[in-house]
């Protein structure tokens, strides 16, 4: 099953992208959407990698989104996103990847989350897409195109997608709690915000990946997170942001699993401060933190 962030386009466009699937040529195809003209390649070629048979999952505020396969092994040795998620992968349908191309006026925003993603990677934060490389757009060196993973898709039996933790049932529920509450955790612990939470839940595993990082903030940008050091310069506004953000993703929770939102964003906020060598809490964030409608968190920090 695949999402749509926003709309589909025409029957007639999706006809004729399905014709995509069946011609062993390079086939460019043309989308018209309200922001400007999409083309893409049939295979195209990535950052190295050879993807086929793309399918359209939506479109959105920073451009339009694809799905490709990844037909062939990951060959760069720096990239290490790519690496892992290979390592992960045991077949082609498990090696798919997000494809994503900027609007015109999109272009800043989805640079500027790619380059979230791999802050977020590099200090270790779960439950988050991973950014595989930016390159020029080639029919319109304005845009950009972005590779991500995973691409979240449930091919379970009885399995889908949602964005609604109120969509799944009791037990399932409970993981995405805790996969939800450990992402937000580990996010504020590496200085990592947004004002547009978008998860993606697996109905069958509970797993959650928020998607759409155009419009996060990173707090801090040296080196002194990796070291342990605190921080004393968050601005007025970032405060606002982190505290907009827990309300947001607290919000995603049933009533119901409040008190278990609270145990599991405890339990993680110890491992961060007792266990990882890679990000601590910054003190002022902290502060903040013991605001929220979380049961015991003034005792913890």
């Amino acid at each position: 099953m695949f999402v749509c962030l926003i709309s589909l386009p025409n029957p007639a466009m999706m006809a004729l992208a399905g014709t995509l699937l069946f011609n062993p040529m390079t086939t460019t195809m043309k989308y018209e959407f309200g922001n400007g003209p999409v083309q893409i390649d049939n295979p195209m070629i990535f950052q190295g990698l050879t993807l086929s048979d793309p399918e359209f999952i939506g479109a959105g505020g920073g451009g339009a989104v694809y799905s490709y396969k990844n037909i062939n092994r990951i060959i760069d040795e720096k990239n290490i996103a790519a690496k892992n998620y290979e390592k992960s992968s045991k077949t082609n349908e498990e090696r798919k990847i997000v494809i994503k191309i900027s609007w015109k006026r999109s272009t800043d925003s989805v640079r500027n989350e790619c380059d979230v993603l791999r802050v977020m990677e590099q200090r270790q934060v779960t439950g988050v897409e991973r950014c595989l490389g930016i390159e020029e757009y080639r029919y319109d060196s304005n845009r950009v195109v972005v590779g991500m993973v995973p691409f979240v898709e449930d091919q379970n039996e009885g399995g889908g997608i949602t964005a609604s933790i109120g969509d799944l049932s009791p037990d399932i529920a409970l993981k995405t709690v805790t996969y939800l509450m450990r992402t937000m955790a580990q996010m504020l612990a590496a200085g990592v915000v947004t004002n547009d939470v978008q998860p993606l839940i697996s109905k069958s595993t509970g797993e959650i990946v928020l998607i759409d990082m155009t419009e996060a903030t990173v707090l801090y940008r040296d080196d002194s997170v990796e070291k342990g050091r605190s921080h004393n310069s968050i601005s007025n506004s970032d405060k606002i942001l982190i505290s907009a953000f827990c309300t947001e993703v607290i919000g995603l929770i049933p009533d119901s699993l409040l008190e278990k939102a609270s145990e599991s964003f405890l339990t993680e906020l110890h491992r961060i401060e007792t266990e990882t060598n890679i990000i601590r809490i910054n003190d002022e964030i902290k502060q903040i933190i013991k605001d929220l409608p979380i049961t015991g968190v003034e005792n913890l920090l």
